[in-house]
């Protein structure tokens, strides 16, 4: 899946992105979120890796964020239990707080609404603390303002597990 600001974020692909190795329906697995060069520019990229390379450790450079899934079977179908826009207002009243949990799920979601393509990505600029904000924009609202959000640089089991949570709020296979 390919956004308007040059972020290829794709979708599942079926082959482990480390080994070559393809990741079956029904098989659990790792999509990571990289970044990558193009041309003469940063984008970011998905990369579907098999749950055994994952477990020996086994990382992309450059990784940025990451979710555990199953890849689908023929005869799957997803379910959102919460829609979009209650998600853009999550988004809007955690970054309100001070609370390093509520910013991190903040972040998370922001991801996941890019993923969706509900939002766009505008750029990334540094503060003078080095934090990393990311400039996000709603989809179909070209006038509006764009909004940041900050990268709280999660550790991997830190992701990992605010990703499963969310996912199993979120959505689930019916």
């Amino acid at each position: 899946m390919r956004t308007d600001s040059g972020f290829d974020v794709g979708s599942f692909s079926a082959i482990c992105g480390m080994s070559g190795v393809a990741i079956g329906p029904g098989d659990r697995y790792v999509a990571a979120l990289v970044e990558a060069e193009s041309e003469d520019r940063s984008i970011l990229k998905r990369i579907d890796i098999a749950q055994s390379c994952w477990t020996l450790g086994t990382r992309p450079p450059a990784l940025i964020a990451y979710w555990s899934a199953v890849a689908p079977t023929s005869d799957s179908k997803k379910i959102r239990l919460v829609d979009d826009a209650t998600l853009l207002e999550v988004v809007a009243r955690f970054g309100e707080s001070d609370d390093p949990r509520r910013l991190a799920y903040r972040w998370v979601l922001a991801l996941l609404l890019l993923r969706r393509r509900i939002l766009k990505h505008q750029g990334i600029r540094r503060d003078d603390e080095g934090c990393s904000w990311w400039s996000f924009q709603q989809r179909g609202q070209d006038g509006a303002k764009p909004f940041e959000v900050l990268d709280p640089g999660l550790r991997d089991e830190q992701l990992s597990d605010l990703s499963e949570q969310l996912a199993e709020v979120l959505a689930t296979d019916g």
